[in-house]
Order: C-alpha cells, then structure tokens, then sequence
C-alpha cells in the first residue's frame, strides 16, 4: 500500500533519513574571497584585450537546514553565483573564457564529484518539460531515470507520489504540463514541478534561480513556502530573488546583498540587514515600507539623469563599508568558518545506464508525440499529401515521344522534396526533445547521447516507413511508372531514406542553434545543389562534385529510381519524332545509355542510400556529442 504524507507534512522528512536507501549528509556551503570575471584575448590590429569582473572577492556562508537567498539589481552576478555553486559550464564566446580565484567550499572542503552530484539546480525557465505528459507522468519518468540503478522500479515510483503530496501537486497530477500549443497547468504549478523533479533524488542542496519570477504574489508566496519546508528538513535551499514582497523577505533565513559588479554589500542573518544600512545613515522610510524594495534601492545606481553620481557614491559607500568591517559583522553573527567536517556521501553515478533508460526515454518521447495531434499527423500525411499534389500536377505520364523528360522531371521533383519534408517534421518535434535531453543532461538524470538519438530514431522509423509507402501508391503506381513488388519496395525504402536524412540534418542544427529558421535556408540551398550536380539533371559534373552527391541518399535514390523507370521501357517514336528531334530517345535503355549508367545493381543501389541515411545519422549523433562536450 503506498502511503502518502499529508499536506502539513510536505517537505519535512529528514534530509538523513529519507525512503530513498541514500544517505543525504547536511552540507553548508561557505564560499570564501571568490572572484570570477571574463577575459577575452586581444587580437593584433583587429581588437584590444578585454575584462570584466564578474564577482568580486565575495565571502559568504549558507547554512544548511535555513533558506538563503541572493539579492541584487540585474547583472550583480546572482545567476552567475548560483551557477558556481552547481558547477555548470559558462559559456564564455569565441577566443574568451572564465578566470575564478577563492574557494567554494562544502563543510569547509573542495567539493568532490560525489559532493556535485548531491547539487540540484532548478532553472530560471520551466519551459523544458515535454508539454503532453501529465505532471504525475513527468516525476515518474524523473524518478525512473534520477534514482540509483539498484532502487525497483516500484520504490522509485513511490518516491514520485511522495514528492507530488510534497510540494502540494496533487490536485493537478493528472493534468497535461502544457506549453505554447497545448493548454496545461499553471506557472506557479510549473515552477513547483521543476522542484519537485529536482527533489526526486533528496539532494543535500537545492539551488534555484529566481524562483518568483513571472509569478503573481500569492503564487510566489506558495512556492517560497514550499522551499522554506524543504529547508526546515535538513536541506541547505539557496535561492536567487529580484523583488521579493516583504512576507517572502521576512521568510528567509540568510541574506547575500549585491550591487552590480558583483561586489557583496551585505552577508548575514536576514533581520541584520536592515540594521547595518541603518547604521549608515539609510534608515527604513517607514515601518510599513518592503524592506527587499529598501535594500534594493540602496544598491542600485540610478541612471537617471541628475541622479547618478549620487546613487553611484552612495552604492561605492556601502561596498567600502562592507568590504572594512565584513570579519567584524561575521563575528557579531556567529557565522563560524567550517572545520572540514566527513561529508558521508554516498557514491552515485551521474549517468542513467542505456538499459534502463533507453526505454523510459523511447516510451516518454512517443506518448508525448502521440498526444500531439498536429505533429503526430503531420508526420504520417505529409509525404503523401505532396504525392497527391505531385500526382495533380503530372497526372499520368505520357507515353509519347516527351515521356523520357516527364520521368526525369518525376524524379526530381519526387526525390528533391522529401529531405524538406524530413527536416520540417525535425524540426517540429526533436527541439523539445533536445530540450529535455539537455537539461536532465546537465543533472542526476544525465542519459547518453546515443540514448537519446537510438530512441528518438526507433520513434520515427515506423511513421516514415508508413508516410513512405503511402507515397509510393501516389508517385510510384498512380502517376503511371513501371512497378511491381520489388519496385514499389525499393521506392519505399529510398523515400526512407530521404526523410531520414531530412531529421537528421533538423537534429544537427538544433544541437547547435535555438532558433532553426537558419537550418531551413541553409539546407534549402545544399539540397538544391545537390539535386543539380546528382547526375540526373546535368550530365557534366565534375568529379568533385559527383563524389560529394554520393555522401547524400538523394544521388543513389535518383539512380535507382531511374534505372527501374526506364528498364524494358518503349516509347513509339514516329519517323517524324525521331528526324525532328522530338523523340531524343526511343526506350529507355537508350536513355540509361544516355547517362552512363552500366551498373544497374539496384540491391547495390538501396545498399548505398541505406548506408548514406545512416551515415547522416551518426553525424548527427556526433553533432549532439559536440555539444554536450561542452557541458
């Protein structure tokens, strides 16, 4: 029987002693002179050496079992920090990287990648979870893959239901996630769901990125409630807040006040804050005023007009301030520097292993694209729809003298459209996909590439393979060419083919670019010249480029497709056709001749599209690795 906690429980099971078979050890993360700012190289006679400091020289302490949070105007380094402490890769841009000087320290030691893998960090954006699985399927599949290997299936499932009645998801656990098409749950919901999946493995430290933001008041106070709870459990919660109201200001434990620049104007218990800038001559203005919009204030330089110079000395004042008397004010809190206390972590892989995540990955992926009527369909219409436009537009082919042009011009046009058909359906459905991949990536729930990539390819095969035959009924048998069963089958499997390297090629750019209008232009021209220089369209093409054709599908689909139209094919050519120069060809095998193609293995011929779809296929799985080698 599963139990469920009640609401007044969430989030007060012990940080020591969860249902989890792990060890959570109590961690409090002090970091110590920490400096962090970008450098960029100069290059000769094109730019000068550049540096900006990042954070400056900031000592801090976040106890565990208390909620912290940094607060500061945009571009003080909130985000930055809180990315430090999770130990996530910046990425710095083309000839510049990242120079850190001080300590982070977790009970006064360096962090050990058993230390890291006990950090869980929630994003600012909630926008990577698949928008088609309930909320209640969401942590499952969480759970399956965060979990140690050696936890059954059934416990893992049960510490799913545990953290739903936790962060107070019951109500809409059966409810659809929801995303720009698809209606679902509210933000505020989203935000505790992105806890709730962080809390699934029991981290001994939970770091948030601006969890309030976009959320109305009532909503925001709700999630800082539930971080507070989890905080009261033993958990060390840190958090980054822009404009708290003064019921969430007064909830908190710990404070880390910057300006920007990343210097630090304050570090301490909460309550002390307001009494430090008193004492320097920056009372509250009255008691009913926000203390977070007071401090806020102080440290933030007004780009006015008229106001500058003055809000610029004052923010310099408090920085000096803090900077003399900051040994002082941690004696006076009590805020002992840790000893280098055993951290009792248990050793846990990063990774998910392929056998049980394979599964979980492939089932996730096809029951939110099933669900997804748009690009479901899409996936299996459109192929045939632009066979049925295609058959529109050639009707039956001639058997007349001309009947030679309208087969090539069937099978360029047939062949040049399906990879744009593969990379708008890429296009459509892998970005969400890659999303998800990136973000469980980067934490406990990390699954290989190749997970990733086998999965999303045994999910697309079955509806290609449909789309494809549905299109050889159009463009193979109804427009008029020669088929039988062998025929009809080798179509199908080039058409495959073609698709296959379509989303291959969507995958490859959505591994390197967010926004994939660029992939569009691009390919649209590469493919265009590759139909120009496959042999078909022009018969003088340097070798160069002929070599080049056969790294694509389309070159041996265009071969193959051509040999089995014009193989035993007559056309009845009249004297007159033929002195005219109508009638350029009176058979096929003429116009086999004609382009030179002796070799007319056609088995060989699918061999080589097979091979070159799955080529691209691994390119594409090499471009993902590049990119996640730099997380």
């Amino acid at each position: 029987m599963l139990l469920v906690a009640a609401p007044e429980s969430r989030g007060k099971e012990s940080a020591l002693t969860g249902d989890m078979d792990i060890v959570r050890a109590k961690i409090d993360v002090e970091f110590r002179n920490v400096g962090f700012k970008w450098v960029r190289s100069g290059l000769p006679l094109l730019r000068k050496a550049e540096e900006k400091t990042i954070l400056n020289d900031i000592t801090t302490c976040f106890p565990a079992g208390e909620i912290s949070a940094i607060l500061g105007p945009s571009g003080a380094g909130k985000s930055t920090l809180l990315q430090l402490l999770a130990h996530r890769k910046l990425n710095a841009g083309p000839g510049a990287h990242f120079e850190m000087s001080g300590d982070l320290l977790f009970n006064g030691m360096p962090a050990t990648e058993d230390v890291r893998n006990s950090v869980a960090f929630v994003e600012q954006e909630d926008d990577y979870h698949l928008s088609a699985l309930t909320v209640r399927e969401t942590l499952r599949y969480a759970a399956i893959l965060r979990l140690p290997p050696k936890m059954s299936r059934k416990r893992k499932i049960a510490r799913a239901e545990e953290v739903l009645s936790m962060l107070g998801l019951r109500d809409c656990a059966d409810i659809y996630v929801g995303g720009e098409l698809l209606k679902g749950i509210s933000g505020g919901e989203k935000r505790r769901l992105s806890l709730a999946v962080q809390m699934i493995s029991d981290p001994s430290v939970l770091v948030v990125d601006e969890p309030t933001s976009g959320l109305d008041s009532f909503i925001a106070n709700n999630v800082m409630e539930c971080l507070k709870e989890i905080a009261r459990s033993g958990r060390t919660v840190i958090v980054s807040i822009h404009q708290p109201r003064s019921d969430i200001f007064h909830s908190l434990d710990n404070l880390l006040i910057l300006a920007k620049g990343g210097h630090a104007v304050f570090s301490g218990k909460r309550e002390r804050a307001v009494h430090i800038m008193e004492s320097q001559g920056y009372p509250l203005p009255s008691l009913w005023f926000n203390p977070a919009d007071h401090l806020l204030d102080l440290v933030t330089v007004d780009q006015r007009s008229g106001k500058t110079t003055d809000s610029r000395s004052r923010v310099d004042g408090l920085i000096e301030f803090w900077n003399t008397h900051r040994e002082k004010v941690d004696r006076v809190e009590g805020h002992q520097k840790s000893e280098g206390t055993t951290l009792q972590v248990v050793h846990e892989s990063r990774f998910t292993p392929i056998h049980i995540a394979f599964p979980i990955v492939a089932e996730r992926m096809l029951r939110n694209l099933w669900r997804q009527k748009d690009a479901f369909w899409g996936r299996l219409t459109q192929p045939p729809l632009a066979g049925i436009l295609l058959l529109m537009f050639y009707e039956r082919l001639r058997f007349g003298p001309t009947g030679g042009q309208d087969r090539i011009g069937v099978n360029l046009q047939s062949t040049g459209a399906i990879p744009f058909i593969g990379l708008i359906s890429g296009i459509a459905v892998f970005p969400q996909d890659r999303q998800l991949f990136m973000h469980e990536y980067r934490s406990s729930a990390a699954y290989s590439c190749t997970t990733l990539i086998l999965a999303y390819t045994l999910i697309e095969l079955p509806s290609q393979i449909f789309a494809a035959m549905l299109y050889g009924v159009f463009m193979n048998v109804a427009v008029g060419m020669q088929t039988n069963a062998r025929i009809y089958f080798e179509y199908a499997v080039t058409i495959v083919a073609l698709q296959s390297m379509g989303e291959s090629i969507a995958i490859i750019f959505s591994a390197f670019f967010d926004a994939l209008g660029i992939a569009v232009s691009l390919v649209s021209t590469t493919l265009s010249m590759v139909v120009q220089f496959s042999g078909i369209l022009s018969l003088s093409v340097p070798f160069w480029l002929s070599v080049i054709a056969w790294g694509t599908p389309l070159k041996p689909t265009q071969r193959l497709q051509f040999i089995n139209e014009c193989e035993g094919l007559q056309f009845h050519c009249t004297q007159d056709d033929i002195t005219s120069g109508v009638c350029t060809a009176q058979s096929g095998e003429q116009l086999l001749d004609l382009y030179s193609f002796n070799d007319r293995n056609t088995a060989k011929l699918v061999g080589v599209t097979i091979s070159a779809a799955v080529a691209w296929r691994l390119l594409a799985w090499a471009a993902l690795r590049a990119r996640m080698w730099r997380e």
